[in-house]
């Protein structure tokens, strides 16, 4: 409603976007929800931190991205991912409202129904894909939470004014894992043998 967001300074975390297409309408509905809500932004409205993900750059090789690397996605949600990006950015570039693009590949912890329970599925059934030396950007989602925060706070503090600091942030930890170091740690905890 237009109504939804309070009168007295706040930043708008934007996380809700669809993920599946179970209904097979596809992901328009993401663009149509961050339409939607800059047409109810208010004038306390500091920022808005939107979660995007990595996959805005396409599949291949991810190693050493930054984040003024060339956006392919490659699928109808990191294409509804990237025009919602394309679409803050441009609000922001207006001057209209600051916007922080948070660009995550794996978020597990409390709550993951994909990446670990997907790799320890794999693990069970002791196939490996791979040399196993792949390597994964990952995120606890309680870390995740705290840049959010952090960010948030920052736009608060501040008055909403981060002039100056980057718009877009590539997400994880500095030190990628690999598969077979998550394989691993899922075999020991789940008892599980080796992989073939």
């Amino acid at each position: 409603p237009a109504s939804l967001l309070p009168a007295e300074p706040h930043v708008v975390v934007h996380c809700a976007s669809k993920q599946v297409d179970t209904d097979g309408l596809g992901f328009a509905t993401n663009l149509h929800g961050v339409e939607r809500l800059l047409t109810v932004k208010n004038a306390w409205t500091r920022a808005i931190v939107y979660a995007s993900s990595f996959s805005v750059y396409g599949d291949g090789p991810q190693a050493g991205v930054s984040e003024e690397a060339p956006l392919h996605p490659q699928t109808a949600l990191a294409k509804s991912r990237a025009a919602c990006e394309a679409r803050l950015l441009a609000e922001a570039r207006g001057g209209n409202i600051q916007v922080a693009i948070l660009r995550a590949r794996f978020v597990f912890g409390e709550g993951d129904r994909h990446f670990l329970p997907g790799l320890a599925r794999l693990a069970r059934t002791r196939v490996r894909l791979g040399s196993g030396r792949q390597r994964f950007s990952v995120i606890d989602v309680d870390d995740y939470a705290r840049v959010i925060l952090s960010l948030a706070s920052r736009f608060l503090d501040e008055g909403g004014d981060l002039t100056g600091i980057p718009s877009v942030f590539n997400v994880g930890y500095r030190q990628p894992v690999t598969f077979t170091e998550i394989a691993d740690v899922l075999r020991e905890k789940g008892g599980y043998r080796r992989a073939r």
